[in-house]
This record gives structure tokens, C-alpha cells and sequence, in this order.
């Protein structure tokens, strides 16, 4: 998920995306699952910094608000 969204910042990604970026083939991952990851990497980046890194978008998904220098 990191990767995506250091990737493609300031960028809405949706839970459909994300499931497809995990690489895993399973269809049968439910939403709550990204949104339990989402909230878990919110967690460990707030270690680091207490600002809101990703963004929910009601109805969209989740957008990564940080800007990225080089990489």
C-alpha cells in the first residue's frame, strides 16, 4: 500500500485498487481488510510525524497528502 501511494501521491486510491496492488488473486478480500491496513499504516507513520498523512475520501477511498522528494 506504501508503495502506491509514495508512488502515486496526491492521488485518490480505492479499496478496489488497492486489493488489485497487493498482488494477491483472491476476490473474496473484503473492504474492511484495506481499511484495517489503512489504519494500522496510519498508526506507524504517526510515529514519525502527527500531521494526517492519508486522507480518507468518503465514498472514493484513500489519499496519500504527504509530499514525496526524489526517489
Amino acid at each position: 500500500m506504501m508503495d502506491a501511494f509514495v508512488t502515486h501521491p496526491h492521488a485518490v486510491h480505492t479499496r478496489e485498487d488497492m486489493i488489485a496492488l497487493s498482488g494477491r488473486a483472491d476476490t473474496s478480500s473484503k473492504d474492511r481488510t484495506i481499511d484495517v491496513n489503512i489504519s494500522r499504516l496510519r498508526r506507524k507513520l504517526a510515529a514519525f510525524d502527527r500531521t494526517e498523512i492519508i486522507r480518507t475520501v468518503r465514498g472514493k477511498g484513500y489519499l496519500f497528502i504527504a509530499d514525496v522528494i526524489g526517489a
